[in-house]
C-alpha cells in the first residue's frame, strides 16, 4: 500500500500546481509595481504566464519559474491602473484559468495633498493575522487571532513637508469585515503622543480601511453634535506601509482609557457588550444575556478570573440587568438614563443595521455607588446610512444588542429619548450639509484624487465626494421624515 501511494504521487507530476488568487501578490511602491507569486519546490508546471495590461493594451508579458517567481514593473507611461493576468502553462501544454489582479502605479512625489502616513516595520514584513473559527453556530461573525504587534518607524507629512517622525507599533485589527476584504485596518500606538486630528495629544490611534466613503466622517460628526462624551474624531490620510501604497484610511482615536481619561478614573471601567468575547481570555456574562454576547474589557486589563475588579463590575452589570427585568424605576440607581437614550437616538438617526457588531461600549467613572453606568462613545459606521434601510428602526433596538425594549416600557425613558431626538434632529440635515460643504471647499480635489487612487489599488469602487455628499443629504431627508412620522414629532 505504501508503494502504491508513492507511485500515485509521482504520476501527478504534470498538473499538481493549482493557481489561486491568494498566491499572487502586487505591491505598489514608488514608481514601480512588484509582482510575486508563491511557489514551492513540489509544484510542477512548465511556466507561469503573466500578461500586463493597461486598459485593453498589452504592455508586457513575463514567463516565471520556481527560480524566478517575481518581477518589477516600472513602465507607468501608459496610465496608472495595471491589470496582471496570471495563468499556469502545464508540462502537457494545457493551461489553467486566468486570474486577474490589478493595482495602481503611483509616483509618491505626486500624491494628492492629504496627509501621508509612511510606516516601515523593523522586520520589513507587513502585519499578519489568522482567522479564528467560532466554536458554535450560535455565535456571530468571525474574528482574528495571532495579530501580533510589530515594531516600526514612521513619518507624517503634508504636501511633501515632513511634520514629524516617531517610532510605533502596528497590528491588524478588526473582525468579520476585515476577513472578508483584502485591505486591512490597523491599530497603531506611537512612542510619543501627537495631536493628529486636532482633539488633543494621544498615542493610541486606529487606521480604518473604510477611507473612501463618508460613513465614519459623518458618523463621528453626528455623535459629536449629539454631545457624546469622549467621541473619537478622524481625518483622511494616505497610507504607505513598507513602501507599498495602501490607499486612503480614516485615522481616528482608539477607544480606551487614554481617550476617556476625563470621565474614567484609574479605578473606573470601560467594557464592551461584545459578540467576539470568545476571542478574549477574560470576559463575563449576566444571567439573561444572549448566548452570542458577553462583556469584555477595554479598561482595566484583567488577567485573573477571580480579580476583585472583575467581580465588582460583573455584579454592577447584573444589577442593571435585574433592575430592567423587574420593570420598575430601580434601574435609575444604576444607569445614567440620558446617556442610554442619547446613544440609541444617535444609532436611530444614522439608521444602524448592525445589530450586535457595532461595538456597544459602557463605562463607569469609578467604583463608588455615586458613579452610574453610562453608554460609551459611538464606533463602527459600516452599517449606517444604508438607503435600503432608510425606513426601518435601527437594529440597535433589538434585545440581542441590549435591553432597550425594556427601557421603552418606562415613560421616563420614552420622554428622555423623544426629547433628545427632537433636540438633535431639528437642525441635523443643515448641519451635516454645512459640514460636508466645508470639506468640499477645502479638500475636495485631494480627497477625490486619493479616492480614485484607492479604487485603482483595491478595485472597491469610486464615488466622488460631491456625489456622496448629495446621496447623504437625500438619505437624511428621507430618514428624518420617516422618524418624525414614527415618533409623532412635528415642527422639528
Amino acid at each position: 500500500i505504501i508503494g502504491l501511494l508513492v507511485v500515485y504521487n509521482i504520476n501527478l507530476n504534470d498538473n499538481t500546481f493549482k493557481l489561486t488568487e491568494d498566491l499572487i501578490h502586487l505591491k505598489s511602491s514608488n514608481n514601480k509595481i512588484k509582482y510575486s507569486i508563491d511557489l514551492e519546490n513540489g509544484n510542477s508546471f512548465n511556466y507561469i504566464n503573466v500578461d500586463v495590461y493597461c486598459g485593453d493594451q498589452l504592455i508586457t508579458n513575463k514567463h516565471l519559474s520556481l527560480k524566478e517567481n517575481n518581477f518589477k514593473f516600472k513602465d507607468g507611461q501608459h496610465g496608472n491602473n495595471y491589470i496582471f493576468n496570471t495563468s499556469v502553462v502545464y508540462n502537457d501544454g494545457t493551461k489553467s484559468d486566468v486570474i486577474s489582479k490589478s493595482t495602481v502605479f503611483v509616483d509618491y512625489s505626486q500624491l494628492p495633498s492629504l496627509p501621508v502616513l509612511k510606516i516601515k516595520t523593523d522586520s520589513g514584513s507587513d502585519p499578519t493575522y489568522e482567522e479564528k473559527k467560532k466554536f458554535s453556530t450560535k455565535l456571530v461573525g468571525a474574528t482574528i487571532t495571532k495579530n501580533k504587534k510589530l515594531d516600526a518607524s514612521m513619518s507624517y507629512s503634508l504636501e511633501g513637508s515632513t511634520l514629524f517622525k516617531d517610532d510605533l507599533t502596528i497590528k491588524v485589527r478588526g473582525n468579520t469585515s476585515i476577513i472578508s476584504q483584502e485591505k486591512n485596518s490597523y491599530g497603531i500606538e506611537f512612542e510619543n503622543s501627537h495631536n493628529l486630528i486636532g482633539n488633543g495629544n494621544y498615542t493610541d490611534y486606529v487606521l480604518l480601511s473604510a477611507g473612501s466613503v463618508l460613513n465614519t466622517y459623518v458618523g463621528e460628526y453626528i455623535s459629536t453634535l449629539c454631545e457624546t462624551e469622549c467621541q473619537p474624531q478622524m481625518t483622511f490620510v494616505n497610507v504607505i506601509l513598507n513602501n507599498d501604497f495602501k490607499g486612503v484610511y480614516c485615522l481616528t482615536n482608539n477607544i480606551g482609557k487614554e481617550l476617556m481619561s476625563d470621565v474614567v478614573s484609574d479605578d473606573g471601567y470601560i467594557i464592551e457588550n461584545d459578540p467576539y468575547w470568545w476571542n478574549e481570555d477574560i470576559y463575563f456574562k449576566t444571567k439573561k444575556q444572549t448566548f452570542s454576547m458577553a462583556y469584555t474589557f477595554k479598561y482595566p486589563s484583567l488577567f485573573n478570573e477571580g480579580d476583585e475588579r472583575l467581580l465588582y463590575i460583573k455584579n454592577v452589570m447584573q444589577k442593571v440587568e435585574t433592575s430592567l427585568m423587574n420593570h420598575t424605576e430601580d434601574y435609575k440607581q444604576y444607569i445614567d438614563e440620558e446617556s442610554f437614550a442619547r446613544w440609541l437616538v444617535i444609532k436611530e438617526i444614522m439608521g444602524n443595521i448592525d445589530r450586535v457588531g457595532s461595538n456597544i461600549y459602557f463605562y463607569k467613572q469609578d467604583d463608588s455607588t455615586k458613579s452610574l453606568v453610562k453608554m460609551g462613545p459611538q464606533w463602527d459606521y459600516d452599517g449606517c446610512f444604508n438607503i435600503s434601510y432608510v425606513n426601518v428602526y435601527s437594529q440597535s433596538r433589538k434585545k440581542e444588542a441590549y435591553y432597550f425594549d425594556w427601557l421603552f416600557e418606562h415613560d421616563s425613558f420614552n420622554k428622555t429619548y423623544t426629547s433628545l431626538y427632537k433636540q438633535y434632529s431639528s437642525n441635523m440635515i443643515a448641519q451635516v450639509d454645512s459640514y460636508l460643504t466645508s470639506l468640499e471647499a477645502t479638500q475636495k480635489d485631494a480627497i477625490n484624487q486619493s479616492w480614485y487612487l484607492n479604487n485603482q489599488r483595491w478595485q472597491n469602487g469610486y464615488v466622488p465626494l460631491e456625489t456622496q455628499h448629495a446621496s447623504m443629504l437625500d438619505w437624511f431627508n428621507q430618514r428624518i421624515q420617516w422618524l418624525n412620522e414614527q415618533l409623532e414629532v412635528s415642527n422639528v
